[in-house]
């Protein structure tokens, strides 16, 4: 029995299941998974104050290796294996983030705290700013809020890093009330936490829902027949049609004008007429992603077609994706007003990286195409999150359509009003408000 209790009380123990139950909010679709991260990270400060200074490298090891693992292993699935390995490396960088309060001579609980909030707020920063380390798509702690209504306003003010920082100052507050052995305050804190997030997000459904779309939007989801690096070819343009004209058959009220979003899939240049036509003849305005071929490699663009049959709209992406060539066409931010309604593009990648407020800022609405066969089951989940970064950042409406997910539409406030579709199914999303 003594030997099971020391075995639970191991400061390391403790530190490498933390580690690994914060994997919940990533794999799980559920609220309470995201409830989680406000105080899974508290039991790894406590055990920190049990374990000398000569071994937190190693508890950071523990914790991060733990945490990161699991969730970039889908990095094998598209990258060589010395790449993959190399990326994941990054959790030893993040052991470091206990090491830094070492530089304090005196202990003191309060500062050494401050301390390793403010250091792993800042690594994640450089990790997502730096040039050469931007596209490592490794999650980071605003990736366990998807759902969480409440937290996520933040990123209107802040970005991501506020949401960082609120969670570890939530875990920060509740480790030092229970080593000042007030775990009364423990269990108050983390009751009010909860009553907060749950009365927060109810009020932000709440006015969300207040707000209707003005357009009846259609997102189809569909992968090219060929596999995952193929471009459609005129039979997956087909299916795209059909798919449309079933969805349309759904429609209940044809008043509304009708936006018909296709996933990214490189449809070839010279059918450009055909889907012109095909918009003209169904009066729906026609979003799909083109390849527009140049000397070298093409372009990757976003083109809406009115219902006149005539181009409306064109953008170009910005960001390469991994294993992507493409040329770049920069500093492009065209938009169309259609109703009082701001409308303009981006395609796929370039949600996953902030910048993209220079494209999209002061618009209503942003329709972006979406590929992520390629990558494997877990990142077409990341990209859901990154959306909804953007849609809170710039407070704007997105609506994704991709080749196996994510599919759906979020709203300027976060609220994931319709979608996701079913990953990897051949399938339509109607969105009537």
């Amino acid at each position: 029995m003594n030997r099971m209790s020391n075995v639970i009380k191991n400061p390391f123990l403790i530190i490498l299941i933390s580690g690994l139950l914060l994997n919940i909010p990533f794999f799980i679709r559920e609220i309470w998974g995201e409830f989680l991260a406000f105080f899974l990270i508290a039991p790894v400060f406590i055990s920190l104050n049990k374990i000398p200074n000569n071994k937190k490298y190693f508890a950071g090891l523990l914790f991060f290796g733990a945490w990161i693992i699991p969730t970039s292993l889908w990095y094998f699935n598209f990258m060589e294996w010395w790449e993959a390995c190399l990326k994941l490396t990054y959790f030893s960088l993040m052991g470091l983030i206990f090491v830094a309060p070492n530089i304090l001579k005196k202990k003191n609980i309060i500062l050494e705290l401050g301390i390793i909030i403010s250091v792993w707020v800042l690594i994640t920063f450089l990790r997502i700013n730096l040039p050469f380390t931007e596209n490592w798509w490794i999650p980071q702690l605003a990736y366990t809020q998807w759902q969480n209504f409440t937290i996520l306003q933040l990123a209107s003010f802040t970005g991501i890093f506020g949401i960082i920082f609120t969670i570890l100052l939530s875990n920060a507050l509740l480790a030092y009330a229970w080593m000042k052995e007030k775990k009364y305050l423990v269990m108050v804190c983390i009751v009010s936490l909860v009553m907060i997030f749950s009365f927060g997000n109810y009020h932000i459904e709440k006015i969300s829902n207040s707000h209707n779309q003005p357009f009846i939007l259609i997102g189809i989801q569909s992968s090219p027949e060929n596999g995952f690096y193929a471009n459609a070819n005129k039979n997956d343009v087909k299916t795209l049609q059909k798919l449309t004209q079933n969805a349309l058959l759904e429609v209940e009220n044809k008043e509304k004008k009708i936006f018909v979003l296709w996933p990214e899939n490189m449809i070839q240049e010279d059918q450009t007429s055909e889907l012109q036509n095909f918009a003209k003849e169904n009066n729906i305005y026609l979003i799909f992603n083109r390849e527009e071929q140049t000397e070298g490699n093409p372009f990757n663009t976003v083109v809406m077609v009115g219902t006149n049959g005539k181009e409306v709209l064109k953008n170009y992406k910005t960001h390469v994706a991994p294993s992507e060539k493409i040329q770049i066409k920069k500093e492009v931010h065209n938009s169309i007003e259609i109703e009082a309604v701001k409308i303009t593009s981006d395609i796929c990648y370039d949600l996953h990286y902030s910048d993209i407020s220079k494209r999209i800022q002061d618009n209503d609405l942003l329709f972006s195409p979406v590929d992520d066969d390629r990558f494997g089951s877990f990142m077409p989940y990341l990209h859901a999150r990154d959306a909804i970064f953007r849609a809170i950042e710039n407070r704007i409406n997105i609506f994704t359509a991709s080749t196996n997910g994510p599919t759906m539409f979020i709203d300027k406030y976060g609220v994931i009003k319709k979608g996701p579709l079913e990953m990897y199914n051949e399938g339509y999303l109607i969105v009537n408000k």
